[in-house]
């Protein structure tokens, strides 16, 4: 009874690890996305920027 009391304990354990790692893979996706987009419309602004330099 002890050892699947201790399983079950530990599959517990490793679904909430689980359930943080997915919200955090979630959370990190949505930021990665938010950057790409952010740097889609700034590098045209950067290139306006910096066009001389690059030109050179």
């Amino acid at each position: 009874m002890e050892i699947d009391f201790f399983n079950y304990t530990i599959t517990n354990f490793y679904q909430e690890k689980n359930k943080d790692v997915f919200l955090q893979d979630v959370f990190f996706s949505f930021y990665f996305i938010r950057f790409c987009l952010l740097f889609i419309l700034f590098k045209e602004e950067i290139h306006k920027h910096f066009r001389g330099i690059i030109a050179v």
